[in-house]
C-alpha cells in the first residue's frame, strides 16, 4: 500500500493499516499451500525494508533473524502447522544497519473443511525496549544477587505475610537449606515456638511503625547450638503496586563471639576494680581486727589478775567483739558477691538498697581519704530492681572512680547518687562536683578502649562495658551535657 494522506472518506483497511504502520506493528499472512509469506510496509519498516510490501518463500524471512532463534522459530511454526500449538513468541532480527530488534509475533490459525491449518495471519511489532529493560532488570537482579551473596552476614527479606521473598546464602546457611526451600516459608517452619514468637514480635513492629529496629536475639544453628545475633530489620516501600504492601529486610551479624569476649572484659574489668578498692578494703577489715585484738587482751588481763570478772565489762567486750567480727564478715561477704562470676545468673528482684549498701563497703574507704564527700539519696527505699547486684554495683564502682579521678584535686568534692522512680522506670543519677565532659571526648567516651587517661592508668572499658551492663539489663545509660555538674544517668524498668 502506497503512503497516502488519509481522509474522512479513506476506506476503514486503509485507515487501520495505517494506524498500525504509525504504531510500528505489521501484518503478515502465511499460505500454506503456496509456502508463501507476505507481509504489508509494516513488517517491512519493522525488517528495516524500504518496500511497500514483501513477499517471499520462508527462507527470506528466516534469513533476516540471528542465527540463535532460527531452529527455535522453526520448531515453533512446524508445531503450529500441526496445530499442536499456538504462535505467540518473540525473536530478533539482524537490520542492514547492524542494530538487533526484538520483534514479537502472535498469529490466528485459519483451517480448511478438513480441519487442516492452512494459512496463518498475524502481527509483529517491536518489543526490543521491553526486551532490553527485563534483560537490564534480570543483570541487575543477578548483579545485586552475587553481591548479596558474597556479604558474610545473612540477609533476608520478608513479605507482609512474614514470608521470605529472598535471602542470602549465609541465611540460607543458617536454616541449613537451600534457598528454594525457605522461600515462601515462615519462622514457624523453622524455629520452635519461643524463638518464633519474638521474631514475629519485632517484625510486626517495625511494619507496624515504620521505623527501624535493632534487636539482640538469639538463634538456633542447624547443629542444634543456640547463637547470640544482632538483627538490624528496616522497611522497603514497594511503590510500584499501588498499594501499601512494604517489604522487610533484615541483617543478621552473629555476635556470639563478641558476648563471650564482652563477658570476659566485664570480668576483667571487675577484678581490675577489685584491686582498686582492695587496699580500701583491706584497711576496712584491719580496723576491726584491731578492735577485736584490743578487746580480747583486755579480756585476757582480766582473766590473768583472778579478780572477780566484772560481767558488764565483759559484756560490753564480747559485743564489741561480735558487732566488728560481723563487720568483717559483711566486708568479706560484699567482696565475694563482687568477685563471683555471675555472667550465667538470672536477673532478679532485689531492693536497691541492699546494693547501695554493698556499694558504700567498695568506695566509702576510698573516697574519705581524698576528702571527697559520698552522699545517696532516694526518694523510695524499698524499691526493687530487676538485675545482677555485682553487675550493677560494677556499673556505679566505673562511675565513681571515674568520678574520683576527675575530682580529686578539685577544691570542691563530692559525688552524690539521687534515686527518682515512677511506675515505669527508675532514674538514677550519678554526679559530681566536676564541671562536665568536654564534647569532643563525650562523643567518644562509650567507644571500646577509649581513655584520656595517661598509659597504664586506664583501659577504656569502663563506661563501655557499663553500656553493654545496662543494655543486657534492658536499661540505658547517658551523660547529660546540660547539666552544670557532670551527670550519667541510668535507666532501668521498674
Amino acid at each position: 500500500m502506497s503512503n497516502k494522506t488519509l481522509t474522512v472518506e479513506s476506506p476503514l483497511l486503509q485507515k487501520y493499516q495505517t494506524a498500525l504502520y504509525q504504531s510500528a506493528i505489521g501484518i503478515w499472512e502465511w499460505n500454506r499451500k503456496t509456502n508463501l509469506i507476505c507481509c504489508d510496509r509494516g513488517v517491512c519498516r519493522l525488517y528495516g525494508i524500504d518496500a511497500d510490501k514483501m513477499e517471499g518463500d520462508p527462507e527470506t524471512w528466516y534469513s533476516l533473524m540471528i542465527p540463535e532463534d532460527r531452529e527455535l522459530t522453526r520448531y515453533l511454526i512446524d508445531q503450529v502447522w500441526l496445530d499442536k500449538m499456538e504462535i505467540d513468541s518473540k525473536f530478533r532480527v539482524k537490520l542492514q544497519s547492524g542494530e538487533i530488534k526484538h520483534i514479537r509475533t502472535s498469529a490466528i490459525k485459519i483451517y480448511d473443511e478438513a480441519k487442516n491449518v492452512t494459512h496463518l495471519v498475524g502481527l509483529n511489532w517491536d518489543v526490543t525496549k521491553e526486551s532490553t529493560l527485563k534483560k537490564d532488570l534480570a543483570d541487575t537482579k543477578n548483579f545485586l544477587e552475587v553481591i548479596i551473596d558474597a556479604v558474610p552476614d545473612p540477609i533476608f527479606v520478608k513479605n507482609r505475610q512474614h514470608k521470605w521473598v529472598f535471602g542470602n546464602k549465609e541465611f540460607a546457611k543458617i536454616l541449613g537449606v537451600t534457598k528454594e526451600k525457605f522461600l515462601g516459608k515462615t519462622d514457624s517452619d523453622f524455629f520452635e515456638d519461643a524463638l518464633k514468637s519474638t521474631y514475629w514480635e519485632y517484625d510486626e513492629k517495625v511494619f507496624v511503625s515504620g521505623v527501624s529496629s535493632e534487636n539482640e536475639e538469639k538463634i538456633r544453628d542447624p547443629k542444634g547450638e543456640y547463637r547470640d545475633i544482632l538483627t538490624k530489620k528496616s522497611l522497603i516501600p514497594i511503590l510500584d503496586k499501588g498499594t501499601d504492601e512494604s517489604l522487610l529486610v533484615g541483617v543478621i551479624r552473629d555476635i556470639t563471639e563478641i558476648k563471650k569476649i564482652q563477658k570476659s572484659l566485664v570480668e576483667q574489668s571487675k577484678l581490675a576494680s577489685l584491686g582498686e578498692v582492695s587496699a580500701g578494703m583491706a584497711h576496712e577489715i584491719n580496723n576491726p581486727l584491731s578492735i577485736i585484738s584490743g578487746k580480747m587482751m583486755i579480756l585476757k588481763n582480766q582473766l590473768e589478775r583472778e579478780a572477780p570478772i566484772d560481767k558488764t565489762r565483759l559484756t560490753d567486750t564480747c559485743d564489741a567483739v561480735l558487732k566488728n567480727c560481723l563487720r568483717i564478715e559483711k566486708i568479706v561477704r560484699a567482696l565475694n558477691s563482687f568477685s563471683r562470676n555471675s555472667k550465667s545468673d538470672p536477673l532478679e528482684q532485689i531492693p536497691l538498697s541492699e546494693v547501695f549498701d554493698e556499694l558504700r563497703e567498695f568506695v566509702s574507704e576510698k573516697l574519705e581519704k581524698a576528702n571527697i564527700r559520698f552522699e545517696i539519696s532516694m526518694e523510695n527505699e524499698n524499691l526493687l530492681v530487676r538485675a545482677r547486684s555485682s553487675e550493677l554495683i560494677q556499673v556505679f564502682i566505673n562511675l565513681i572512680n571515674n568520678s574520683f579521678d576527675a575530682i580529686r584535686a578539685s577544691d570542691v568534692r563530692w559525688v552524690k547518687i539521687e534515686v527518682k522512680s515512677n511506675k515505669k522506670k527508675i532514674d538514677i543519677e550519678i554526679i559530681d562536683s566536676g564541671s562536665g565532659v568536654q564534647p569532643e571526648i563525650a562523643k567518644l567516651m562509650m567507644e571500646f578502649f577509649y581513655t584520656t587517661k595517661p598509659s597504664g592508668q586506664g583501659t577504656g572499658l569502663g563506661l563501655s562495658l557499663a553500656q553493654q551492663i545496662m543494655k543486657s539489663h534492658n536499661g540505658s545509660i547517658e551523660y547529660l551535657p546540660e547539666r552544670k555538674n557532670t551527670t550519667f544517668k541510668l535507666e532501668l524498668p521498674s
